[in-house]
């Protein structure tokens, strides 16, 4: 699998960056459950990105959703 760097250098190559990153993250998520043979499953958070006033139990991802995930 590619590096962070290596990924983000190909999405700038591209014509119009800002509607590859579907198209990029897809491509790699596909090749990363063919080489695993599984289900992947991706998890997005802006957490470095919102005041921590909105952070609460309900909007949050803790060890007790594991299963969940499972």
């Amino acid at each position: 699998m590619p590096s962070f760097s290596r990924i983000q250098r190909e999405i700038r190559e591209q014509e119009v960056p800002d509607t590859q990153y579907d198209l990029i993250r897809r491509r790699y998520l596909k090749k990363l459950s063919a080489k695993t043979g599984r289900n992947t499953i991706l998890y997005y958070s802006g957490w470095l990105q919102k005041p921590a006033r909105y952070v609460t139990p309900l909007m949050s991802i803790s060890d007790g959703d594991k299963n969940g995930f499972m």
